[in-house]
């Protein structure tokens, strides 16, 4: 099975990330480069709930300050809403 992937950038260089991955590069490389004996942040739902209660609290600030536009809150929120449903 074949896996969808974009390239991402940054300082370091360029990384492919799956396509349907919310994070970025960033949390791509911390995830390569940071394991620790197995643990993933699945094992931890409230610390991924309270990440995107956070993500929301952003997104609203942002939208009031003029920041984000009304297309891209909009994909936030359905992005959180998908997270607290898995």
């Amino acid at each position: 099975m074949t896996r969808a992937f974009r390239i991402e950038r940054d300082t370091v260089g360029e990384m492919p990330v799956r396509s349907h991955a919310y994070c970025g590069v960033h949390t791509a490389r911390g995830v390569e480069n940071f394991a620790i004996a197995g643990t993933t942040t699945r094992q931890f739902p409230l610390l991924i709930s309270a990440s995107a209660m956070i993500e929301r609290a952003a997104r609203e600030t942002n939208l009031q300050l003029g920041h984000l536009d009304e297309k891209r809150a909009g994909a936030v929120i359905n992005a959180g809403k998908e997270i607290r449903q898995a």
